[in-house]
């Protein structure tokens, strides 16, 4: 949002959970106004989104049960929605010259291919194809992190940076953390430092401890 606000920087949001209409909700409860970059062409949202998805393939799947989701992950269609996300991400920064991209959170689109090796070969993939756009891209996972960090998950060995957000508690106060433990190129703070999220995007206290000193 502020890329394109502040920046001019065109973006891309593809959304694999969420609908755009709640997407669009939640970014206006902390103040950042989408539909408006939106008309204006400055933003688009692509969405392929599981229920996106199976609205457009609904003429041949019977319901929309579990049996009847797991036959399609089976079938070419599956593929072709992994190689229609890459060519629409392509297309798409070509035709609003996007300078951002956002992919939010790719571990379901990982979770639909069973083998481990396919699975690291189409990661692989679509962070390249990413790459050849030229954009600054900012790719969501969903995981389980610890406070003492967690596994790698196969997206973060192709990424340049990782930056970890989690929430923490300690005696009844819970603090929004961010963390970077991987960042290419670049000397960095590898301290958990306290964050705010809010109209101005992440804000984050460098000279801040995550918990006050116990007395």
């Amino acid at each position: 949002y502020n890329g394109a606000v502040e920046f001019g920087e065109n973006g891309i949001y593809v959304t694999l959970q969420e609908s755009p209409e709640h997407i669009r909700k939640d970014m206006l409860k902390i103040g950042l106004d989408f539909e408006i970059l939106e008309e204006e062409d400055r933003l688009r949202i692509i969405d392929y989104s599981a229920s996106a998805y199976l609205s457009s393939i609904s003429e041949r799947v019977i319901g929309y049960s579990s049996e009847s989701f797991l036959q399609m992950e089976k079938s070419e269609e599956m593929a072709e929605k992994f190689g229609n996300l890459v060519k629409t991400i392509k297309d798409t920064a070509r035709e609003i010259r996007a300078r951002r991209i956002v992919l939010d959170p790719i571990t379901g689109l990982m979770f639909q291919e069973p083998d481990p090796i396919m699975r690291r070969i189409k990661t692989h993939g679509l962070f390249q194809a990413i790459s050849e756009t030229g954009c600054t891209s900012l790719v969501v996972s969903e995981s389980r992190v610890s406070e003492t960090g967690g596994d790698y998950q196969i997206e973060e060995y192709f990424a340049n940076g990782v930056i970890h957000l989690q929430n923490l508690s300690e005696r009844g106060t819970v603090v929004r953390v961010i963390s970077v433990p991987k960042m290419r190129g670049v000397a960095h703070d590898l301290q958990p430092r306290p964050c705010q999220i809010g109209k101005r995007g992440i804000i984050v206290f460098p000279d801040e401890k995550i918990f006050s000193e116990k007395k």
